[in-house]
């Protein structure tokens, strides 16, 4: 099994939520390299939009609740940094109980044109469940054929790679004249059952496992998971923490009454979700 390491994370919040990370000035101009964008898959009819943080391997993106083509519930995406590994991992998967497991190929509108994008390897999960999870394995077609003129040169399939074209498409010329890095941490509260699957599918991936009194933490090649076990609402992505630029003063903004991210002054951000 490669490592499997943390893509990005898919944060759903309400419409007033919503509109104040989309309008934050702050967010667009200091915090990170930042998109709003339609997404549209032809192939399954389905379309998204969403405000876009880009790091330099991981990213997380809140999506409109009224523009999207799926119920909201928030979703974590691990990947991988090898090539040709999502038929591996897909068998790794069956081999440990997971005999619904599906690999599917997502594709990219580009210039009229469905690019391919890249391999999706998911154990499906009812539609009563509030996380969803994948793995993604980008196609190496993907940089070459879409926005091929921005870097890097050559191409790749690596995180770093894919999130290199994307800032640069939103503007970058040096990741570090942003805040933001990477995520290092995200704490989960889901229910019993919908928690006993993600630590199967965790351990499956070789995550070590840390527990302590009502939460369990799950430790990746690049990501802690802290999951903390409850049948209340709401359930999903709490909050996660970011290895951001060390700033002079720490500062907090405050999306909703519940919705804030503070920056430390050591080089670390959190942001709290409810």
């Amino acid at each position: 099994m490669p490592p499997i390491y943390l893509n990005h994370l898919l944060i759903f919040v309400d419409m007033d939520t919503y509109r104040a990370i989309a309008n934050s000035d702050f967010l667009e101009h200091q915090f990170a390299w930042f998109e709003e964008r339609t997404t549209h898959d032809e192939a399954t009819a389905m379309s998204w939009t969403g405000c876009y943080y880009y790091g330099r391997h991981t990213y997380f993106e809140f999506m409109n609740p009224e523009a999207t083509s799926w119920a909201p519930r928030d979703g974590m995406a691990f990947g991988v940094d090898e090539a040709q590994q999502s038929p591996l991992i897909e068998n790794m998967l069956r081999v440990h109980g997971h005999q619904q497991v599906r690999r599917y190929s997502r594709s990219r509108k580009y210039n009229n044109l469905d690019i391919p994008w890249f391999w999706a390897v998911e154990i499906p999960r009812p539609d009563t469940h509030h996380l969803i999870t994948w793995i993604m394995a980008y196609r190496p077609e993907f940089l070459i054929q879409w926005e091929p003129d921005l870097p890097p040169t050559p191409t790749g399939i690596t995180r770093d790679q894919i999130l290199t074209r994307y800032r640069t498409r939103a503007g970058a010329i040096d990741s570090s004249s942003r805040l933001f890095q990477d995520i290092t941490s995200v704490t989960l509260s889901l229910p019993h059952e919908e928690a006993s699957l993600l630590i199967h599918e965790l351990t499956v991936y070789g995550y070590e496992a840390m527990e302590s009194e009502g939460q369990i933490k799950y430790i990746g090649p690049d990501v802690d998971l802290i999951i903390q076990y409850s049948e209340e609402l709401p359930a999903g992505i709490r909050a996660f923490t970011m290895k951001t630029e060390p700033l002079t003063e720490p500062a907090t903004y405050q999306f909703s009454e519940t919705c804030c991210l503070t920056i430390y002054k050591h080089g670390e951000a959190e942001w709290r979700l409810w």
